[in-house]
C-alpha cells in the first residue's frame, strides 16, 4: 500500500471480523489466492473472475473489492497496480547486517537465491525454476536455523523461544508448500506462493526479527569489551 514505510502484504488478517464475514472469507480463501495469483500475472480476466466469485459469497469483503476494482480498472486502461510487497525485490545491505559473519553470509545467500527467483519468474514464468528454489530452502532451513539458533543459545538471546517459533513456522509453511507443488498444477497459483513465502520472509524476518538479534549480539560484545577494559585486560 502506498504511503507506508513497509510495504503491505495482499492478504490481511480477519480474524477480527463478525462471525458471520469470517465464515465466509474463510471459505473463500483459496479462491482469492488464486484471484491474487493470476493479478500477479497479469491473467487479468481470469483474476476479475474469482475476485467476483470471492464477492458473491461475501460481498462485504472488502480486499476482494480492491482487488475485483483493481482488475476493471486494468482492463480498461491498461494500468497495473501490483501486489503490495510480492512485487518487491528486498535488496541486501549493511543495514540488515546482524553483525555475526557465518549468519550474515547465510543471509546474503538467501537474497540472492530469491531475488534471482523473483527475477526470473517475472520474465519467463517457467514453473521449472520452482524446483531448485524449493532445494535450496530445503537445505537452507536445516543449516541456518540450526546455526542461528545455536549463536542465540551462547549468547543468552532472550527472545530465542520467538525465534524458533517463527522458525518452525516457517518450516511448517515450506513443506505445506511442497505438497501444495506435488498435489496443484496450476503454475500461477504454485509460483505467486513461493514468492509470497520468500517474500514475507525476507521483509518481516530477517530485515526485522534478525535486525533485532544483530542489536543483541553488538551490545554484548560492546558490553564484553567494557568489562574486558575495566578489568584492566587487553580488549584485542
Amino acid at each position: 500500500m502506498k504511503g507506508k514505510e513497509q510495504p503491505q502484504s495482499v492478504y490481511e488478517a480477519f480474524d477480527a471480523d463478525p462471525p458471520e464475514m469470517l465464515a465466509a472469507k474463510r471459505k473463500t480463501i483459496r479462491l482469492f489466492e488464486r484471484g491474487a495469483a493470476y493479478y500477479y500475472f497479469k491473467e487479468v480476466s481470469q483474476a476479475l473472475d474469482l475476485f467476483r466469485q470471492c464477492l458473491d459469497e461475501c460481498p462485504d469483503d472488502r480486499l476482494a473489492r480492491v482487488y475485483a476494482d483493481r482488475c476493471e480498472q486494468f482492463l480498461r486502461t491498461g494500468i497495473h497496480e501490483g501486489t503490495g510487497e510480492v512485487d518487491l525485490a528486498v535488496q541486501w545491505g549493511p543495514g540488515i547486517e546482524i553483525g555475526h559473519t557465518v549468519i550474515d553470509e547465510q543471509h546474503r545467500q538467501l537474497f540472492a537465491s530469491v531475488n534471482a527467483f523473483t527475477d526470473t519468474i517475472k520474465k519467463d514464468r517457467d514453473f521449472s525454476h520452482a524446483g531448485p528454489i524449493i532445494d535450496f530452502l530445503d537445505e537452507y532451513v536445516q543449516i541456518h536455523f540450526e546455526t542461528e539458533e545455536s549463536i542465540m543459545e551462547m549468547n543468552g538471546y532472550p527472545f530465542m523461544d520467538v525465534q524458533k517459533e517463527q522458525h518452525q513456522r516457517f518450516f511448517r509453511r515450506l513443506t505445506s508448500l511442497k505438497r501444495e507443488i506435488a498435489e496443484d498444477t496450476d503454475w500461477h497459483f504454485l509460483l505467486f506462493k513461493i514468492q509470497v513465502l520468500l517474500v514475507d520472509w525476507l521483509v518481516h524476518h530477517t530485515c526485522k526479527a534478525d535486525r533485532h538479534l544483530g542489536k543483541f549480539l553488538r551490545l554484548e560484545k560492546t558490553t564484553d569489551r567494557q568489562r574486558t577494559i575495566q578489568s584492566g585486560a587487553d580488549p584485542a
